[in-house]
């Protein structure tokens, strides 16, 4: 309809470096959130190529030039390393099969230990970008906390005065601006606020 056109408003909280699009809340969380997928990715790969923590190639052709084994190894890092293909790549270049190098596989200590800390990290990480300053309210059992309905309202009502008030604030603020200009007139919006965790 020409005479009713159709618009569209785009709010945006300040970001230094962004003139016109904000960035989301978790941006600061985009390493840690790029690091679990990898990690999940990782260990999804591991278990489809029979847990194989290594991979050892031994070409048995000949040593070749410098540049000719630094080509082959690339190609070879391309195609079996990242975590699509997991674990490393070993490459050794023989005179022949009977001079190959003999391979004792080391197994890392701690592996266990690390991947916990690191996928603690992680979801610490995420949550906190999404200022979600307790993960009970997600449903995320927290060791060392019962998690009784009284620790998860708590919670909730953090989250809610800290996190969602705010926020809802700003909202209101930009809708009454939008009916202003739209009838010329100061219109007041109000919340009427649920409880995140009811009583009952």
């Amino acid at each position: 309809d020409n005479e009713k056109p159709s618009q569209i408003f785009h709010f945006s909280t300040y970001t230094p470096g962004s003139e016109y699009y904000g960035l989301p809340e978790w941006i600061g969380a985009w390493n840690s959130i790029n690091l679990e997928t990898e990690t999940r990715n990782y260990w999804l790969s591991n278990i489809q190529n029979g847990l194989n923590p290594s991979l050892f190639i031994s070409l048995n052709n000949g040593q070749g030039t410098a540049e000719e084994r630094e080509e082959v190894y690339a190609q070879l890092k391309d195609m079996y390393e990242g975590s699509d293909r997991a674990g490393g790549l070993m490459v050794s270049w023989n005179d022949s099969k009977e001079n190959a190098p003999e391979i004792t596989p080391i197994n890392p200590n701690g592996t266990d230990t690390a991947w916990t800390v690191v996928s603690e990290f992680i979801q610490q990480d995420i949550l906190s970008s999404m200022k979600i300053s307790s993960p009970m309210i997600l449903g995320i059992k927290t060791p060392g906390q019962l998690g009784g309905r009284d620790e998860i309202k708590v919670a909730a009502d953090h989250f809610l005065r800290t996190v969602v008030v705010p926020i809802q604030k700003i909202l209101l603020k930009q809708f009454e601006r939008i009916l202003f200009m739209r009838d010329q007139k100061v219109i007041k919006l109000e919340i009427v606020q649920n409880e995140l965790i009811s009583e009952e």
